[in-house]
């Protein structure tokens, strides 16, 4: 499939609009919210929308969401399934349309000053490098720190391969092309009928695809294997 079928016409369960949830001990939203604010007018692209397979800068801006619970205390540890509730999920082939935005935040306040903060973000605009680096920005704009200017990747992205170039890889490797023809063609007509259902499932948590196993490591642990390694 080509990069926009992948990141903006599959289901969500699909990771073409993941989350991110972080948990924080004491949380200002008013803090988080002027420092967002800041961090976007050094990446404005995050604050566009979708036009066809480029992104418009129209200053539509990213929303901010802000809820309070009656839980006197946030998790230590946010589950997947926990993203329905902490994270701001939108539509795929909406945010293809360009009628909602790339980027999402909440931020849900419990009793004792504790935080979760989420982020959900379309596949089409950052990956998972490009959202942590865009996550470190925006926790250096919390605490005053200088912006650290993004890395140029427009090299990068002209050398990446187009679906011929692809194909021939993929020759070379595996003795035969990509899928394509027919399957291709069929994933086209197909994803745009079936994620409108799949995705609201998946958001009334009925698919599934959140409650996946997790193998979680303690941090001495984590040492004990990097030692190893």
């Amino acid at each position: 499939l080509r990069y926009e079928m992948m990141f903006t016409k599959t289901p969500l369960a699909m990771a073409s609009y993941p989350a991110l949830a972080f948990r924080l001990r004491k949380a200002s939203p008013r803090l988080l919210k002027a420092s967002l604010s800041a961090v976007l007018a050094q990446h404005p692209v995050c604050a566009g929308r979708l036009s066809g397979t480029t992104i418009a800068l129209t200053g539509d801006g990213v929303p901010f969401t802000v809820v309070e619970s009656r839980e006197s205390s946030a998790p230590d540890v946010v589950q997947e399934i926990d993203l329905l509730r902490f994270a701001d999920f939108r539509r795929p082939g909406r945010v293809a349309k360009g009628l909602e935005p790339l980027l999402t935040v909440k931020v849900t306040c419990f009793r004792d000053g504790s935080a979760i903060l989420g982020m959900g973000r379309s596949h089409a605009l950052l990956d998972g490098s490009s959202a942590w680096a865009f996550l470190a920005d925006w926790a250096r704009s919390a605490r005053g720190e200088k912006h650290v200017a993004a890395r140029r990747t427009s090299a990068l992205l002209q050398a990446l391969p187009d679906d011929d170039q692809l194909n021939e890889l993929a020759r070379e490797a595996l003795g035969r092309p990509l899928a394509g023809g027919l399957m291709a063609s069929a994933m086209k007509v197909a994803f745009p009928l079936i994620s409108p259902l799949y995705d609201w499932l998946f958001l009334a948590g009925i698919t599934g695809d959140l409650t996946r196993p997790r193998v979680r490591f303690s941090d001495s642990e984590l040492a004990r294997i990097k030692a190893a390694a």
